[in-house]
């Protein structure tokens, strides 16, 4: 299945979500994202799977990676109330990429490493200035 992710970025850190029990992979950290419906572009899936699942209004600033059918974009949220959905979420962090192991078990790790050096952010092992 197609799905589109987004990193969202503040201060240095990227905003990751749990997944909830009801979900596939439940307890997993990810970014906020998901599935892309049929006839929808990656882009306005990201949109919509960041305001499903924490809320947010987003805006695609540009793509990232597309890598088996996942595509990554570089977001920014429009306002700054997290409102989870439960049925989809259990909590957030804002994460310090460089410590995003200490989270707990992260969905496809080695992709997001990628995906986060593809950003603006400072490379792993690095902390934000």
């Amino acid at each position: 299945m197609s799905s589109a992710w987004a990193v969202i970025e503040r201060q240095g850190r990227v905003l990751f979500t749990r997944r909830s029990a009801r979900t596939s992979r439940p307890g997993q950290w990810c970014l906020p994202g998901g599935g892309i419906h049929v006839g929808e572009s990656a882009a306005a899936a990201c949109v919509r799977e960041v305001h499903e699942e924490v809320g947010l209004q987003a805006r695609v600033i540009r793509p990232l990676l597309t890598e088996d059918d996942q595509h990554f974009f570089l977001c920014e949220a429009q306002d700054a109330t997290i409102l989870l959905k439960p049925n989809e979420v259990q909590e957030y962090a804002w994460v310090i990429p460089s410590r995003l192991r200490e989270l707990g078990v992260i969905m496809d790790f080695r992709r997001l490493q990628r995906v986060l050096q593809a950003t603006v952010l400072p490379p792993a092992g690095q902390a934000p200035s």
